[in-house]
């Protein structure tokens, strides 16, 4: 009867493919959560020193697996798994970066929506009904730029452009026209000057006649005071403006224009409150 053979093979094919399966396994849960693996208290040089100690060991199993029985099948598998980790992480870093892009364009959209809801432009438009007249509007802010400065006092010998960035105004030479003023931020409580100035008057010794004028902020539209200028290269302060609130504003005209501003601006009531006051 032939003996059994009683040698005991630990090291068989089937042990060392579970071993490069534990392996690889291992490797690619490293890769993935190594982005996430923050140790304290190390710098890029410990990073470093640790990278090729690892290579250097990594190098090492490689050697000894050559020299072992089918060595040479483990080390391909282990190359295509390797291969494999480095196409996945390339698509995890790919779609790292367009979330990046996508979370950068996400700020920007919201960044330009508050910003957009903190402008509230001011709208100022004077109109004058003389012919050959040159006349124009200048809303002087009484606030400073970042660099202390103020805007211009009202000159009525020249016409004056707007100051603060994104301001724009429309001037129109000769009458009759109409001349209109945007401030495009308009912050709460600053307070602006409403000039109207007689530049002008191309021959027609007329006083010039403003004719309408209004403001518009935050939705809510103000009549402005009409009055003639008697002579050219002079202007009038009509009043001053601010915004009180998000969503209230607040003109107060000069005393000599104060009872047409009322009048301008008188609330006519509705029909539902005549019927409630009788």
């Amino acid at each position: 009867m032939r003996a059994r053979n009683r040698e005991v093979n630990i090291f068989n094919m089937s042990l060392l493919d579970i071993l490069c399966g534990a392996l690889g396994a291992f490797c690619f849960l490293m890769l993935v959560l190594l982005p996430y693996w923050k140790p304290s208290g190390q710098t890029a040089e410990d990073f470093r020193k640790q990278y090729e100690s690892a290579a250097n060991e990594l190098a090492s199993i490689r050697e000894k697996l050559k020299s072992m029985p089918g060595g040479a099948d483990i080390e391909a598998k282990l190359n295509r798994l390797q291969n494999l980790l480095q196409r996945q992480q390339g698509e995890i870093n790919d779609l790292q970066r367009r979330a990046n892009e996508y979370k950068r364009q996400a700020q920007e959209s919201d960044s330009q929506v508050s910003d957009l809801k903190m402008r509230e432009p001011l709208l100022v438009s004077v109109r004058w009904s003389t012919s050959q007249h040159n006349v124009d509007v200048y809303v002087r802010a009484r606030g400073k730029t970042a660099t202390g400065k103020e805007m211009p006092m009202v000159d009525a010998t020249k016409s004056q452009a707007t100051f603060f960035q994104g301001d724009e105004f429309l001037d129109c030479p000769s009458g009759p026209c109409n001349d209109n003023w945007q401030s495009r931020d308009v912050p709460i409580n600053l307070e602006y000057e409403i000039h109207y100035k007689f530049l002008s008057d191309g021959g027609n010794p007329q006083p010039a006649e403003i004719v309408d004028a209004y403001l518009m902020n935050r939705g809510i539209f103000i009549k402005l005071p009409r009055i003639k200028l008697p002579r050219q290269q002079t202007s009038a302060l009509v009043g001053v403006f601010k915004a009180t609130a998000p969503d209230s504003i607040q003109f107060v005209p000069e005393p000599e224009y104060k009872a047409q501003f009322d009048e301008l601006n008188k609330k006519t009531p509705k029909p539902e409150e005549e019927k409630k006051g009788k």
